[in-house]
């Protein structure tokens, strides 16, 4: 059977603005208290303009963790999986999600997420790429260090920590999540050329969304 194309036009749409803000209100005032929910830093989110989100990535939950303590409705990159199913993809894309194929060069996502950023709008990606089960913030793909540099958008880190725990387990568990936002980055002044400077200011971004994450 032919698979419909994952990029078409309801991928690169906005979203659904109401209905992202009735399931933020939702998971502030059901999820929140389950996990006994934390954040700080919310408010160091721009009020305006493009912004890169940097998330650590240990569990499917973190994007909506994530996004609770911000005032700015997210647009999250996310893997092409999620929108394999109609059901998924009407409800990530409703949620202003779009895919990324993972391990290749996506020229797509990539122009999208610079759409984004240009329209002023707030990119969420995990730099780490995949998800990691264990304490460690792993190594940074250049990627989000190269959409910054095109974008001259500023880059937030953000730390999730405590989903580590929901992912591991096949019955729900409620462990504490606590979340940490960081001021944002200018990373304009990062010296070198190509892949040297994104490599350079990749591993910046690592090392603040790192701290955050001791500080949980």
């Amino acid at each position: 059977m032919k698979r419909r194309p994952l990029h078409g036009a309801p991928l690169r749409g906005r979203g659904d603005p109401p209905l992202y803000a009735i399931l933020r209100v939702l998971c502030r005032v059901l999820i929140a208290p389950l996990y006994r929910y934390t954040a700080r830093g919310g408010h160091l989110l721009p009020r305006e303009g493009g912004v890169i989100l940097a998330v650590s990535h240990k569990s499917w939950w973190d994007p909506i963790f994530a996004a609770m303590p911000l005032e700015r409705p997210v647009r999250p990159m996310a893997k092409v999986e999620l929108f394999e199913s109609w059901l998924s993809r009407e409800v990530v894309s409703r949620l202003g999600a779009f895919p990324i194929h993972r391990g290749k060069g996506d020229i797509e996502a990539l122009r999208v997420s610079l759409s984004i950023v240009a329209r002023g709008g707030v990119l969420l990606m995990f730099p780490e790429g995949t998800r990691f089960h264990d304490d460690e913030i792993h190594p940074f793909h250049p990627g989000i260090a190269m959409l910054a540099a095109r974008s001259g958008a500023p880059v937030v880190p953000i730390a999730v920590r405590g989903t580590r725990q929901m992912a591991r387990h096949k019955l729900p568990r409620f462990p504490r999540v606590r979340v940490a936002v960081g001021a944002p980055m200018d990373l304009s002044s990062v010296p070198g050329r190509g892949s040297e400077r994104y490599a350079a200011a990749a591993e910046m971004i690592r090392a603040q969304v790192a701290a955050l994450y001791a500080e949980l």
